[in-house]
């Protein structure tokens, strides 16, 4: 454990950022496995305040974005709803306004599959204004997406 957080874990998180999209999608798969492993803590701790980071630099392409929102859902089950209300639905309530249409059909779909880690208060005074204004989006994807995940909740 000591050895992963000393000279591992920067090199582990390195795949937010990675050009390749397969080397994304293993870490994504691999967060979920460190978060069971590590727990909470670490999740809380050094994994979603970097993965918040990643999302927000500037002048990045959108597929890393997707990929900091992918992963976020993925350690979204190891979380109560109080710490997905307080470290992660700030950044969903950003990612609906995001420029790039792929992330917020992105963020629609993992809202609709995590819908039951969200406080209903969340989901009523953040969410579902989010969804709504979303599924009269330009872009028809965005629609879709954000159509079903109202649907659902």
């Amino acid at each position: 454990k000591d050895v992963f957080f000393k000279q591992l874990e920067s090199v582990f998180l390195s795949y937010l950022t990675n050009t390749a999209a397969s080397v994304r999608d293993m870490g994504i798969k691999k967060s979920k496995e460190l978060a069971e492993k590590f727990k909470g803590e670490w999740v809380l701790q050094n994994f979603i305040p970097k993965v918040i980071e990643n999302y927000n630099i500037d002048k990045q392409g959108y597929n890393y974005r997707m990929c900091s929102l992918m992963s976020l859902n993925s350690v979204m089950g190891l979380l109560t709803k109080e710490q997905v209300t307080q470290h992660i639905v700030p950044l969903f309530v950003k990612a609906m306004k995001d420029p790039i249409p792929n992330v917020r059909f992105c963020l629609a779909k993992i809202i609709r599959q995590q819908k039951s880690q969200f406080d209903q208060k969340i989901i009523s005074e953040q969410i579902i204004p989010g969804l709504k204004e979303m599924s009269t989006d330009s872009d028809k994807d965005v629609q879709y997406f954000s159509t079903v995940a109202l649907s659902e909740l």
